[in-house]
């Protein structure tokens, strides 16, 4: 007998969403919203998304609690995918959920570091920017990544030099200062911390 598919529900507030089936009493499945505020923030800045030109509608953003129909999630599993693929095809039945990712503290962060870390600038430099003091930037950001600043943005700084030094033909040494490092021989050291190889075996 054929088995009607499932229609699931996508409930959100400033903590959590939570994903149920219109078959099921329980929920499928809860995740923090910081985290899906954060790989939305990722995405759209890799796409390059102006987020002040971007339309949508005010009231969506402005709501505690989002409430909405997702109808292609084959499974709660597999969220994170969907929301991926649908910012990638520019999905309009998803830009209430993506207004009201806009508005949450780790939104707003990440798109912040994205656009000031340029690896020189201390956290206390960052949180002055941010409009904070350092305790409390570096308590929103361990409250947001669950570890400290200092780790996140010494991966982001290897991850976007890793980029560089697959894509980029310039000298190592350029490019570990155009990143930040204070020597070629830090560099090196700190891309084979994260990758396991030095620079030039990358190449």
């Amino acid at each position: 007998m054929y088995e009607r598919e499932k229609i699931r529900y996508l409930v959100l507030d400033k903590h959590r969403l939570v994903i149920t089936t219109d078959t099921a009493a329980q929920e499928e499945r809860s995740i923090p919203v910081a985290r899906i505020a954060s790989l939305l923030a990722f995405m759209e800045a890799s796409l390059g998304v102006d987020v002040d030109s971007a339309t949508f509608e005010r009231r969506d953003c402005a709501a505690n609690v989002l409430r909405m129909t997702a109808t292609d999630l084959s499974s709660g599993g597999g969220f994170e995918r969907w929301l991926c693929d649908r910012v990638v095809d520019d999905d309009s039945h998803i830009m209430p959920l993506r207004c009201f990712l806009r508005t949450q503290e780790a939104y707003l962060l990440v798109r912040f570091l994205l656009l000031s870390f340029d690896g020189h600038a201390s956290v206390s430099a960052l949180a002055q920017r941010y409009g904070v003091s350092a305790v409390q930037f570096r308590r929103i950001c361990r409250g947001i990544f669950g570890g400290g600043l200092k780790r996140r943005l010494r991966q982001w700084r290897a991850q976007n030099a890793l980029h560089d030094i697959l894509s980029d033909h310039g000298s190592l040494t350029e490019l570990a200062y155009r990143h930040g490092f204070a020597s070629s021989s830090h560099f090196a050291q700190e891309i084979k911390f994260h990758f396991g190889a030095r620079p030039g075996c990358l190449r």
